[in-house]
């Protein structure tokens, strides 16, 4: 089976989209796989291990910036490969719903088409874009109409996303719903017995929509109650983001009680998971939430913004407070340092990235026999 696959990629930063592709296409079996991304795409990629495939590599920076400006070279670039490629894939899947992805994806199923070559499209949704993010929200608006004539199949990773594109009149026969799988190290857990040096962590893209400008307001809040009190920021973002946010934690003399971690392996952030108490999650917008799938699995207490796909998903296992008012949210993790569990809560159950990607690559083969 020929698959080849488009992958945003648009920061140094990886996102849930990316670690989600990366997560479920490593672990494809007897596929000849092309993968149409930038330098940055293929780096993290070969760095979370999927090293079998080829790439086409249509931007080479090593750092993002001007997003409108390296979008339109990317398209253009994505829109040449889409030309350029000799084999027609069996499958073309999307991974993302920007259009430096979804215009060279359409073009290439229009020449499947044209060439009478059997070929469907598979496209991955997250989540409806924040229409105060004007440029995302409207490419994401053009991105849709457009894979409403091209697309075959639309793969959710959440009920939340799926039934966004119910509202949006996409037909339920093709619509399918694949959760994410988490990464867990049982032996962490077992061998844990000391608790983190951190009261709380974060975990996700350092990125102004994950929310990082309410944490420091809130913990701020939290000092004046627990002055010792430490929060680890686990992720990165552009390197810009990540000075940015620096600065903003010397301005605000947190140093001492902020760290940003950057990058951290699997393993270690399996460790944190399992030896901190809370994940503080102030995330504005999510498709799934794997930051939280993966604290729950570690028996780490959760307390996040009131997302919908939070409601649907975690119910009642995630402490959830009011959107965007950090007073309440601090209030919260106060309560908690002061009154709740002490230590980690019994593991819960998640599916695992193994029974994700078969899950999807299932329905991805029985595309060729519809």
């Amino acid at each position: 089976m020929k698959i080849f696959s488009f992958m945003n990629a648009y920061t140094q930063g990886s996102s849930g989209g990316d670690v989600l592709f990366v997560e479920l296409t490593k672990r494809w079996k007897n596929v000849e796989h092309t993968v149409c991304t930038s330098a940055l795409g293929e780096q993290f990629c070969r760095m979370k291990g999927l090293t079998d495939a080829r790439f086409m590599i249509s931007t080479h920076e090593t750092e993002f910036s001007g997003v409108i400006r390296t979008y339109v070279k990317r398209i253009l670039l994505g829109l040449k490969f889409a030309f350029s490629v000799q084999q027609l894939p069996d499958i073309i899947y999307v991974s993302s719903d920007v259009p430096c992805d979804t215009f060279p994806a359409s073009v290439l199923k229009f020449r499947a088409k044209f060439a009478r070559k059997p070929c469907k499209l598979v496209q991955k949704f997250y989540h409806q874009n924040d229409p105060k993010r004007i440029i995302s929200y409207t490419a994401q608006f053009f991105s849709l109409a457009l894979l409403r004539q091209v697309a075959d199949v639309f793969i959710g990773c959440s009920q939340e996303s799926v039934d966004l594109l119910k509202k949006r009149g996409f037909p339920e026969s093709v619509l399918y719903l694949v959760r994410p799988g988490v990464n867990f190290s049982p032996s962490v857990k077992s061998e844990s017995s000391e608790s983190s040096e951190y009261a709380a962590v974060f975990l996700g893209r350092i990125h102004p929509s994950k929310g990082i400008d309410d944490l420091f307001p809130v913990w701020q809040e939290v000092l004046l109650h627990h002055p010792e009190a430490q929060l680890a920021l686990i992720g990165k973002g552009d390197e810009d983001m990540m000075r940015f946010y620096q600065t903003e934690i010397e301005k605000r003399g947190l140093s001492k009680h902020i760290r940003m971690l950057g990058f951290v392996p699997d393993d270690e952030v399996s460790r944190l998971l399992s030896t901190t108490r809370f994940l503080i999650f102030s995330s504005h917008e999510e498709g799934y939430g794997m930051a939280v799938a993966e604290a729950l699995a570690h028996g780490c207490h959760v307390v996040a913004y009131d997302l919908p796909v939070f409601r649907k998903e975690f119910g009642d296992s995630v402490v959830r407070v009011p959107c965007y008012n950090t007073d309440i949210f601090a209030q919260k993790v106060v309560e908690y340092l002061d009154h709740g569990p002490k230590n980690n809560s019994d593991m819960q159950i998640f599916r695992t990235w193994e029974q994700a990607s078969q899950e999807e690559f299932v329905i991805i083969q029985n595309q060729l026999v519809a």
